[in-house]
């Protein structure tokens, strides 16, 4: 898959776990959801008129996991049902990456395949994997995917509280990922978008 790096932008960062005690609660947490995906828009949106004025498409890739990214999928539907010229690419790490989330709610099979499904283009980083049969180190596929992602980019865009994820010590994905977009130069805004009124 090629793509024009100048004009790609990627999402990573933690999952809901670190937002709230009961992240999967929407009655409870859909303003605040609703919250993050504006602030998440908010921020594309210059970057898609920059990349826009120069004459390019503007490429956005997330790896569908739950929370910041799918919610970072949705803030670029949104631009697409505004502007021409975009599009909304998810990498899969694996094959069922979802096996396991629960059926339908928030962050469940139901919306990922609905993800999928409106995605412009769904790239199987590790097709050699499928999370129902296979005996694999899931880690490194996930690893292996956000590396993919980073490395078709010149813009991240990242979820993270602090700026902990610099310290080499911290062996999240999530961590790992930011490190190594700063080792590639990629153009980075790392930021807290959760809102601050957490329960």
């Amino acid at each position: 898959m090629i793509y024009d790096k100048h004009a790609t932008t990627c999402f990573v960062g933690t999952p809901p776990q670190y937002y709230f005690s009961d992240p999967f609660d929407i009655n409870l947490h859909k303003n605040d959801y609703e919250r993050m995906t504006d602030e998440i828009y908010k921020t594309i949106k210059p970057i898609f008129h920059k990349i826009h004025n120069a004459g390019h498409i503007a490429r956005f890739i997330t790896g569908g996991r739950q929370g910041f990214e799918q919610l970072a999928f949705q803030a670029v539907e949104r631009l697409k049902e505004q502007y021409d010229g975009i599009k909304n690419v998810v990498y899969i790490p694996f094959a069922n990456q979802d096996n396991r989330w629960p059926e339908t709610g928030l962050f469940s099979q139901t919306e990922y395949q609905n993800m999928l499904e409106k995605a412009d283009t769904v790239y199987n980083c590790n097709p050699q994997i499928d999370v129902e049969t296979a005996i694999w180190d899931l880690s490194k596929a996930y690893r292996i995917c956000k590396h993919m992602m980073i490395d078709a980019s010149s813009n991240i865009i990242g979820q993270y509280a602090t700026n902990a994820w610099r310290k080499p010590y911290l062996k999240g994905g999530t961590e790992e990922s930011l490190r190594y977009a700063r080792q590639k130069h990629l153009k980075m805004i790392v930021k807290n978008f959760i809102p601050q009124n957490k329960h």
